[in-house]
């Protein structure tokens, strides 16, 4: 069983599981991780066994539902987790008035966009050394 939730400004639980994927498996650089203006965001969270499975960030901006720091927990991975909290993002982003979603997606994550309906834009650039490629979605 699984529970989908938001909060408006980051939390320890959140900062620790960003810090394991993003730091500890990825490689990126900790000081650029965590963002002085982490309130500005609504932080999507799945929850699965009183644990947190699935996160995302979002803002909503004219219109737009931007969407980042996207994850799933190692021991939750293959299990659609990461479907149901781009699902609850769309969800959310429509009622924050927003009819499109946007996010720079990993290289190796554009196929998992593309699946759920996003569309690349341009082409691929460097951010935290790794390739993106800026994605959209009409919702």
């Amino acid at each position: 069983m699984f529970e989908l939730k938001f909060f408006n400004d980051i939390n320890d639980e959140i900062s620790s599981l960003r810090y394991e994927v993003f730091v500890e498996e990825q490689g990126i650089d900790e000081s650029i991780e965590i963002e002085h203006d982490e309130y500005n965001y609504l932080h999507l969270c799945l929850t699965t066994d009183n644990q947190l499975a699935a996160y995302a960030r979002a803002k909503a901006c004219s219109g737009v539902f931007h969407i980042g720091r996207v994850l799933v927990k190692r021991e939750y991975r293959g299990q659609g987790l990461g479907r149901k909290i781009m699902e609850y993002g769309e969800k959310i982003g429509l009622l924050n008035g927003c009819n499109i979603m946007e996010l720079n997606a990993q290289h190796h994550a554009v196929s998992f966009y593309k699946k759920l309906g996003y569309i690349g834009q341009g082409e691929y650039f460097e951010e935290a050394k790794i390739p993106h490629l800026k994605m959209i979605k009409n919702i």
